[in-house]
């Protein structure tokens, strides 16, 4: 680990520097479709800086992905929902507005078997 902090001039990189270059590395590959790869970029990501909001919305939107497949588990599908709608919420918690992340979140509350989060008023709100 402390030998991928180090840059090729052996210099320490930041903390926020790594985690944008994973953010950036994790866009490209949920770009082109390779979701588990993404996913774990985002990860990496999170990991350099939690409070990287974009890479929460990436996140987010892989695991809804995941939770979308055919054929998973209603259990696992929940599962992915709740940590997907766990990602929204970190990014809403910085920018209160921001609108696909409200979007997503609706999408995530469709699907979450009917139950009401103390968010779906605020988000309910926005689209009516």
């Amino acid at each position: 680990a402390e030998q991928a902090a180090l840059g090729r001039e052996g210099l320490r990189v930041p903390a926020p520097v790594r985690a944008e270059s994973e953010f950036v590395l994790a866009k490209a590959y949920h770009g082109s479709g390779q979701l588990v790869t993404a996913r774990q970029h985002y990860d990496n990501a999170l990991r350099e800086d939690d409070s990287h909001a974009p890479a929460h919305f990436g996140l987010a939107q892989v695991l809804f992905g995941e939770a979308m497949r055919p054929g998973v588990a209603a259990d696992d599908r929940h599962s992915l929902l709740e940590n997907s709608m766990r990602h929204v919420n970190r990014v809403l918690e910085v920018y209160s507005d921001h609108f696909d992340s409200l979007k997503l979140l609706g999408a995530i509350y469709a699907r979450m078997d009917g139950k009401k989060h103390k968010r779906w008023k605020r988000c309910n709100a926005r689209f009516n």
